[in-house]
């Protein structure tokens, strides 16, 4: 996706410390947040375009 932490953690809407325990397995991930990042994968502009909303 060409992102950086910061800028996908902002997408998300999680703090850059969360993003960063998450990506190197520090923290699981809620079923609920895997289904997220799965949308923000698959479908990023769907997800910027719901954020603003």
């Amino acid at each position: 996706m060409k992102l950086t932490q910061t800028d996908i953690a902002a997408l998300a809407g999680v703090p850059v410390a969360t993003w960063r325990n998450w990506e190197q397995g520090r923290v699981s991930l809620d079923p609920a947040v895997r289904t997220l990042l799965r949308v923000l994968w698959r479908e990023p502009d769907a997800v910027r375009r719901a954020m603003v909303a």
